[in-house]
């Protein structure tokens, strides 16, 4: 993706590709909360060390608007 996309929508683009990684190789992880699955993404992007936390930080807050409680 260009680099003016934001990460957020990058990480949306690649919601249903994790769900089906996780569903197949760590089905457990499907069972819990969907805050579950948020914390493992953020978790292997931070440790990736691909994007800065103010980065990451940015793109939660913008994924909780999208994805969270209305």
């Amino acid at each position: 993706m260009k680099s003016d996309v934001p990460l957020s929508a990058k990480m949306g683009a690649f919601v249903e590709p994790i769900t089906n990684f996780i569903e197949d190789k760590y089905p457990m992880l499907t069972q819990g909360p969907a805050e579950l699955f948020w914390l493992t993404v953020f978790t292997a992007i931070l440790e990736s060390g691909t994007h800065a936390k103010d980065d990451v930080n940015r793109a939660i807050g913008e994924l909780k608007k999208k994805y969270g409680p209305s």
